[in-house]
Formats: structure tokens, C-alpha cells, sequence
């Protein structure tokens, strides 16, 4: 850290030359992106999640986005796009599970919400999410499963 600190020069201005040929690297390339399981994740989403719907397209953008910089490591589907992976919804769950944990928290009742995780448990799946699949601590929607698709 102390070496990046150093790029920073006396005088307060950083290098942008970094920054700049970034962004020359993602012109260059590939641009559309394509969430193969976005229908897997909406089917997810419980109805009375209404806030984790309305904020649905920007968890979408949030994948795409991370897929777009890890594009050289990610297939094209027949139309050239980049195909995003559970691994770019991962690392977008990790960082904003909290938030949309806040959000289904507000809107949802809690007895409601119990209801359903309790059905989930007996019934062994829910909204077809195989409950082996399971991830979190099972007190909220947003970890309880992880959408099966077919990369992962």
C-alpha cells in the first residue's frame, strides 16, 4: 500500500495513464454481454420482494459489468457477446448482498418470510433451486439458494 501511496505526487495530482489505457482496452473490445441464468435469478426473487425487483436490473447491470472485465476469461455465445457466469454473480452477491438483504428486510414481513423458508426446508426446493445448493445462514432470501443453470 505504501507504494501506491507514493504514486500519488507531492503536488496531489495521480497518473491517469493507467486509467486511460483501461479504458482504451475495454473500447477495443467486446461490449455486450449476455446473464444466460437472468431468468433463473428472476425466478428467485419471492413476488412480495417487490424493492428486490424494482432494483432487479441493476444486479443485472452489476453481472454484466463484471463479466465485461473479466472478458477475456469468459466465452462468447453465437452472436459474439460475452457469456457471464455464476462466477461474475458471485462476485457481485458478495458485494451488495447486504444491501438487497436491507431491502427484502424492510418489505417483507417477517412471518412471512419465516413461512417460506420453513416451507423451503420441508418441501426441499423452492422456485426450482435444489435446496442442496444451499449457501447461507438461511435468515434471508438473498442467501438461501444459488440458482442451478447449466455452468454451474
Amino acid at each position: 500500500m505504501l507504494a501506491q501511496a507514493d504514486d500519488v505526487e507531492d503536488d496531489g495530482t495521480v497518473d491517469f495513464e493507467l486509467w486511460h489505457a483501461f479504458q482504451r482496452w475495454l473500447a477495443c473490445g467486446e461490449l455486450r454481454v449476455c446473464v444466460p441464468f437472468a431468468t433463473t435469478l428472476v425466478d428467485n426473487i419471492p413476488a412480495v420482494a417487490v424493492r428486490l425487483r424494482r432494483d432487479f436490473p441493476m444486479l443485472l447491470n452489476l453481472i454484466k459489468a463484471n463479466a465485461l472485465l473479466h472478458r477475456e476469461q469468459r466465452a462468447k455465445d453465437g452472436r459474439g457477446r460475452i457469456v457471464a457466469t455464476l462466477t461474475d454473480y458471485g462476485a457481485v452477491r458478495e458485494l451488495i448482498v447486504d444491501l438487497f438483504s436491507e431491502g427484502i428486510e424492510a418489505t417483507v414481513k417477517k412471518e412471512l418470510r419465516e413461512t417460506a423458508i420453513t416451507g423451503a426446508n420441508r418441501a426441499g426446493s423452492i422456485h426450482g433451486c435444489d435446496s442442496s445448493t444451499r449457501t447461507g445462514s438461511g435468515n434471508d432470501w438473498t442467501s438461501e439458494f444459488t440458482p442451478r443453470t447449466s455452468d454451474g
